[in-house]
């Protein structure tokens, strides 16, 4: 079985990675902040967005810069501008408040390219240049 997320009734634009949430930081900075004020963790990610999870939930439509740091590689964290689409947790559940966002634009080139090997290495895609066209 595949570890891609994407079934055919996925409206998606990007299959999704799935990771373990507790060894991907994500780090959130609202447009009103200076510095990163919320952590969290990521469950998946795509070139397209990320579902994860904060102790703090996000109004849909929220744009927020993040930091993400993703498991098993020095290099493989990335910056990016994203916008909250949808709230996934119930108000009711206790603990963290699971989110999804679609990736507006990365910080950097090099950003970008950071997360088209990640997914690439972990079979993905099989030429992230080429995706990258």
């Amino acid at each position: 079985m595949s570890r891609l997320m994407h079934p055919a009734t996925e409206m998606r634009s990007e299959p999704r990675l799935p990771l373990p949430a507790p060894y991907t930081l994500v780090r959130v900075r609202l447009p009103e902040h200076e510095t990163y004020c919320m952590t969290g963790h990521s469950y998946d990610v795509s070139l397209s967005g990320m579902r994860f999870e904060l102790d703090e939930r996000l109004p849909v439509g929220q744009t927020v810069e993040m930091k993400i740091m993703l498991p098993g590689a020095k290099t493989a964290q990335f910056t990016a501008t994203a916008e909250v689409v949808r709230v996934i947790s119930d108000r009711d559940e206790i603990g963290p408040i699971k989110m999804a966002v679609a990736f507006r634009a990365f910080a950097t080139t090099l950003d970008e390219y950071r997360l088209k090997m990640y997914l690439s290495e972990r079979g993905l895609y099989s030429n992230p240049i080429a995706k990258a066209a």
